[in-house]
This record gives C-alpha cells, sequence and structure tokens, in this order.
C-alpha cells in the first residue's frame, strides 16, 4: 500500500490557431502513484473533449508507453526517453492527439537546467 499526501493536480488548456489550423493544447503534470496518475488522464480526456478539435495532450503523464496511448485511446505524437535528466532510460513525457492527421516530422529530447526531465519537443505537419 502507497500512502501519499499528493499535491492538487490541474491541467493548462487554450485553444490556438497554429499554421495547421486551430488546435486545443492541453498541458499536464499528473500524479506518480501508479493508478492514480491513470484516473487523472481518463478524467482530463473526458473534460478535453468539451473542447473543441483537433486536440493535443502534452506534459509530464508519469507513464512509461504505451499506457498513455492505451489510457487515453490518442496517438502518440514523439517517443524519446525524458527521465532522469542526466542520463534518461524512461519515457514519462509524451505528446498525444486525437488527429490521425497530425505527423511528426522531428523529435528531441534536450535536457533543459530547470528540470530533472528532459523536455520532449517535436516538430509536426499536417497529412
Amino acid at each position: 500500500v502507497m500512502v501519499v499526501h499528493e499535491e492538487p493536480r490541474a491541467a493548462m488548456i487554450g485553444e490556438l490557431d497554429t499554421p495547421l489550423g486551430p488546435l486545443t493544447i492541453a498541458n499536464t503534470h499528473l500524479s506518480f502513484v501508479p493508478g492514480w496518475n491513470r484516473v487523472q488522464l481518463r478524467r482530463l480526456i473526458r473534460d478535453l473533449r468539451g473542447f473543441p478539435g483537433p486536440r493535443v495532450l502534452m506534459g509530464d503523464l508519469n507513464m512509461t508507453p504505451p499506457s498513455p496511448r492505451r489510457w487515453s485511446r490518442m496517438w502518440s505524437l514523439g517517443e524519446a526517453t525524458t527521465f532522469p535528466a542526466d542520463e534518461p532510460c524512461h519515457q514519462l513525457d509524451h505528446i498525444l492527439t486525437d488527429d490521425r492527421a497530425l505527423r511528426v516530422e522531428a523529435c528531441s529530447a534536450p535536457r533543459l537546467p530547470v528540470s530533472d526531465h528532459r523536455a520532449l519537443v517535436v516538430d509536426i505537419s499536417r497529412a
């Protein structure tokens, strides 16, 4: 049994006009507690469906592949190890979409001095 005094979690959601057309973008940091992060992801996906599509969800989901795809029913827009930053061996950070027409042109995980994770960076296009 894992007992954790969990900090509140939230998501920032914005509707953006992009060169690929309008996108709803959500960014979050989910719990590290196994199972609880899955509950949070499913609730976020439910709420995100209330916004216009297409939708992109990104952030530290504290899950390794293929769990985020399985529980969100969204497609991955990038795969790279992001944690720990010094010698990454796990992908905990993800970029997901419900738009099958979005394609990854480039994906990288650069180290930033402000985090114990690497950033997950993707360049996308529309098929």
